[in-house]
């Protein structure tokens, strides 16, 4: 059986373990690099497969496909795509890019445009604009094993009428990721407990989110939508803010799943992660603080300052 005759067998059956492991047979006879990332991830060892994709992974893909790829975020299984983030294209670059035939082994995606992302049947994890959820909720498409989405908005309640049921039923976690905030700024500070948007600012944070974006009326217009019905977790992913602050402004909020998370950025990349837990329907009324990876001096902090508005249940 040639390369061409396993790679369609495999788009026709991209879970069949037995075919996957005949085309890293096939990988290590005449693709030998690739054929050995392979096999170090069936042996356990991440360490030696992450430093040979990071040495080669780029030049495993397409030509198309490296073309439109962030350099380095290729990732691998069993010598098949399974995971990249793209980066921003034309229309007609898409619908070229959405010919490739490695988008049906692909699981995660980030920032894809519609064409691609409609193209990876298998996808379980993506990040998105809110431009192309929009466009996949107008065009009614169906995601089918998408399970954690994450949107870049805003305002949370713009995002509620485009996670339709019918395009998402899998979903099961979504992560928000507020427009303005620098997530991934490493930036030391601790907001204190007199801090507000306009102070956090103030020290280089990124411009302020807007109110709504944590005002109770914000969710209670968001999961008043009809959200996909299996959709357990929600996450914010503040940047920095006052989680005190953002948790006394949700006390009561209606909130109908099994878990809301609010996390924020701290000192050298260590979070703060306060999780509000549904005691009813609709109703949040514990907190809990769920990382520990915060210094005893900000932990005593948020405790105390949580505990104010309601009991704490610490993490194990």
């Amino acid at each position: 059986m040639t390369g061409d005759d396993l790679f369609l067998a495999l788009a026709l059956q991209p879970d069949d373990a037995a075919l996957r492991a005949v085309y890293v047979d096939w990988l290590i006879e005449h693709h030998p690099l690739r054929g050995l990332h392979a096999r170090l991830q069936q042996a356990g060892d991440e360490a030696g497969a992450e430093a040979l994709r990071r040495a080669h992974g780029d030049s495993w893909l397409s030509q198309a496909v490296r073309r439109h790829a962030t350099p380095g975020t290729a990732c691998f299984r069993d010598g098949l795509l399974d995971a990249v983030r793209l980066e921003p294209m034309t229309r007609d670059e898409a619908g070229v890019l959405a010919t490739d035939p490695c988008w049906v082994f692909v699981r995660t995606l980030e920032r894809p445009p519609l064409s691609v992302l409609v193209d990876s049947p298998n996808v379980t994890r993506a990040r998105l604009d809110e431009s192309t959820l929009e466009e996949l909720a107008g065009w009614k498409r169906t995601l089918p094993r998408l399970a954690r989405l994450g949107v870049e908005t805003f305002a949370i309640d713009r995002v509620a009428p485009w996670l339709l049921p019918e395009c998402l039923p899998s979903l099961s976690h979504l992560d928000v990721y507020p427009l303005g905030a620098r997530n991934s700024n490493p930036r030391a500070f601790r907001p204190g407990p007199d801090d507000d948007e306009q102070s956090v600012a103030a020290v280089g944070s990124g411009p302020p989110r807007p109110a709504e974006l944590f005002s109770p009326g914000s969710w209670a217009a968001f999961f008043a939508a009809p959200l996909p019905p299996g959709l357990s977790t929600v996450e914010v992913h503040a940047g920095f803010v006052n989680l005190a602050t953002v948790g006394r402004q949700l006390e009561g909020a209606r909130c109908d799943v099994e878990r809301f998370i609010v996390s924020a950025l701290e000192t050298e990349g260590a979070r703060w992660s306060v999780a509000l837990l549904r005691t009813g329907p609709g109703r949040y009324r514990r907190f809990r603080l769920v990382d520990a990876g915060v210094s005893r001096d900000d932990r005593a902090d948020v405790e105390a300052l949580v505990a104010t508005a309601a009991p704490l249940e610490r993490a194990p």
